[in-house]
């Protein structure tokens, strides 16, 4: 049976190796959030889960901070309580791997197919929030762009990661699973124009902002329970649709 580490690569590529040691480092530790906070804050239910941080990559005569080794970060409390390590470990080490193979990538794009790194591994993506929920296609949250944990508000990062799924999910159902997401990570064009070159080839009306209005259109006629959901040409996922704020 294989493992992460071997779905992962055998769909996105090989990871770089900063230290000449080709094995990863893995950090358990609590980190730094608001999950747990009694303070009536949307975030108090929002863990940040782990994390891949390109300043290892680096020699410390490039960045002071580095710890100089491949290392994933994996949150104690309350992700590895909750038993979803692996989901984490599949996220962060496909950032690992796509940092190496497609470097300088839009983030949107890279946090899309790291999520699907979680589906690939056969695991379920979560956004990590408690309790789980199941992933909504945001309003009012445009799709090539991320703002991200650091950008504001965790709520913001979970509705990014939730369109950038659902997007990369709705690729991955119809146009050629993870033949496709592999030739979109080694694909040097960024963003947009990645997606579209590789389409291409699989319809001459195909791109990736008509792929996105029938991820729209998925998503209202689930809202609605529309029969006609189950066409040929929505999701297979019934892609729901969020009636919250962007910014809840």
């Amino acid at each position: 049976n294989k493992g992460i580490y071997q779905l992962c690569r055998e769909t996105y590529g090989e990871e770089g190796d900063t230290d000449g040691d080709p094995r990863i480092v893995i950090l358990l530790m609590d980190l730094r959030d608001e999950y747990g906070v009694a303070s009536g804050d949307a975030s108090a239910d929002i863990p940040k889960a782990g994390d891949f941080m390109t300043r290892n990559e680096k020699p410390v005569s490039e960045e002071a901070h580095s710890n100089e080794v491949d290392m994933i970060y994996v949150d104690t409390e309350p992700i590895i309580r909750a038993g979803y390590a692996e989901q984490v470990l599949a996220t962060y080490f496909t950032n690992m791997i796509l940092h190496h193979v497609d470097p300088g990538e839009e983030e949107w794009l890279t946090q899309g197919l790291s999520s699907m790194a979680m589906d690939i591994c056969g695991y379920g993506y979560t956004n990590f929030r408690f309790p789980a929920e199941k992933p909504v296609l945001p309003v009012n949250v445009s799709l090539a762009t991320w703002t991200g944990w650091t950008g504001g508000h965790p709520g913001t990062d979970i509705n990014e990661r939730n369109m950038s799924y659902l997007f990369m999910r709705y690729i991955y159902d119809k146009y050629g699973g993870a033949t496709t997401l592999s030739a979109i990570a080694a694909s040097q064009k960024k963003g947009i124009a990645s997606i579209d070159s590789i389409l291409s080839g699989k319809g001459a009306d195909l791109s990736a902002w008509s792929i996105l209005q029938n991820v729209g259109i998925a998503a209202l006629a689930n809202a609605r329970d529309d029969p006609d959901r189950k066409s040929t040409r929505l999701n297979s996922s019934h892609i729901p649709l969020s009636r919250m704020p962007s910014s809840a």
